[in-house]
């Protein structure tokens, strides 16, 4: 059971896996917000790792500035995000994060940044993981008599467990959205709380300043 997310990532079908990159319909969701986002503005990568979302930002025309923890993209700026970050106020148009959130020991201090080095009008566009989805409810449930907890069937760098309301709460005023079912074509989007909650597994936030 400790084993579940190694599992699910050799299953063909969309779990959010990140090895179905851009294939995965919750970035299908992330790009389509974009065309919100016009060309040439200012974008923050955070939690960059590689850099293949920002070469992927950067073919599209914006101006992006990479940082993570431990960058393995070579522009990348070091800057670890549970701290106060290197950015002075109003610097960027979007802060653009994918599957990071749940890495970090104060997310919502985090966000605060992320508001802080928005301009005005500017944009949030974040995907993390639902900790709660269908999939997960009957592993937590039977693990109890095992004494496993939530974090044994999850990715075991993650510090963080978010249900919808977890999120809600960080993001009061944000458009969430998740997909369901998981099969080829048969992805839609999902934005009702409750569809989102239960059967999507990840939440995708566009959040504006």
């Amino acid at each position: 059971m400790i084993k579940l997310i190694s599992v699910l990532k050799k299953v063909p079908i969309d779990f959010n896996q990140r090895e179905m990159g851009e294939h995965s319909k919750a970035k299908q969701i992330v790009f389509k917000l974009l065309q919100d986002i016009p060309q040439k503005a200012k974008v923050l990568d955070l939690g960059c790792r590689d850099g293949v979302w920002t070469k992927k930002l950067i073919s599209m025309g914006y101006d992006v500035v990479a940082a993570d923890i431990n960058p393995e993209y070579q522009t990348a700026i070091k800057m670890d995000a549970d701290e106060p970050f290197l950015f002075e106020d109003e610097s960027f148009d979007l802060v653009w994060t994918m599957e990071v959130l749940e890495h970090l020991r104060k997310p919502q201090e985090a966000v605060l940044e992320m508001r802080r080095v928005l301009a005005n009008g500017g944009r949030i566009i974040l995907t993390t993981p639902n900790s709660y989805f269908w999939l997960f409810h009957p592993l937590i449930f039977f693990g109890k008599f095992f004494g496993r907890k939530m974090a044994d069937f999850q990715n075991p760098d993650h510090k963080q467990f978010f249900s919808y309301g977890d999120i809600r709460k960080i993001f009061p005023n944000a458009e969430i959205y998740g997909f369901f079912p998981y099969f080829g074509p048969l992805r839609f989007t999902v934005i009702k709380p409750w569809l989102v909650s239960f059967f999507s597994p990840v939440f995708v936030v566009y959040d504006k300043k």
